[in-house]
């Protein structure tokens, strides 16, 4: 339902179908080899599995060819969600949202998926800033969000054209709201939780963060 919204919002988002066994993935990526004119003999487009209620890489099964649906998914996977591959540069925000606007937003930078982290981001995703505050905004008027945070992950190409992988309306796992305390100098756990106080002006929203050129 979450990529379907987003979709019908007018994110980018990678194809994906609801699946119930073994054969519907199987025909989910031949559907992927026929789309990206795969040839016989040629490497089978990636196909991703997610169970429909776990968060992160939790559950998470990727399937480079045919043999690994036999192989690597087991009964008690479906039903769930298949998703085709999204090439690109992964990486996940920390948007602080009060009354429905976007106040600030950390970009945190994947080293290895998973476990490592750094906070800012490097400078090429610095000065993509711009566009990914924009895709942010835009994703938090689709989904309605008035206030909290929310913790979306997106996958940046070479020409600049960002997809929409999942989103959150909570704080992130991994130790990132800590690292994201430490690396600009103020308590992102004490402002996730005014930022769901309504009472708050812009001004005195804005006084609790570090400048946004930080």
């Amino acid at each position: 339902m979450m990529k379907r919204k987003a979709l019908i919002g007018g994110l980018k988002v990678g194809l994906f179908e609801e699946v119930h066994n073994r054969e519907e993935v199987k025909q989910f990526m031949k559907r992927l080899n026929q789309a990206n004119l795969q040839l016989d003999g040629e490497e089978d487009s990636w196909v991703h599995i997610k169970p429909f209620a776990s968060a992160g890489t939790v559950g998470h099964r990727l399937l480079r060819t045919m043999q690994d649906i036999d192989d690597k998914v087991e009964d008690s996977d479906f039903p769930c969600l298949a998703e085709s591959h999204l090439s690109g540069r992964e990486f996940s925000c920390e948007g602080f949202v009060h009354k429905g606007k976007l106040r600030w937003l950390n970009i945190t930078e994947y080293v290895k998926l998973g476990y490592s982290n750094f906070i800012p981001e490097g400078n090429y995703l610095h000065t993509k800033r711009q566009l990914i505050w924009e895709k942010v905004q835009q994703m938090i008027d689709i989904f309605g969000i008035e206030f909290g945070m929310v913790h979306p992950e997106w996958f940046l190409d070479e020409n600049d054209v960002l997809s929409f992988g999942e989103t959150a309306c909570r704080i992130p796992g991994g130790h990132i709201l800590e690292l994201c305390s430490k690396a600009y100098g103020f308590d992102a756990l004490a402002n996730f939780v005014m930022s769901h106080d309504p009472s708050l002006s812009e001004e005195e929203f804005d006084a609790m963060f570090p400048p946004k050129d930080y």
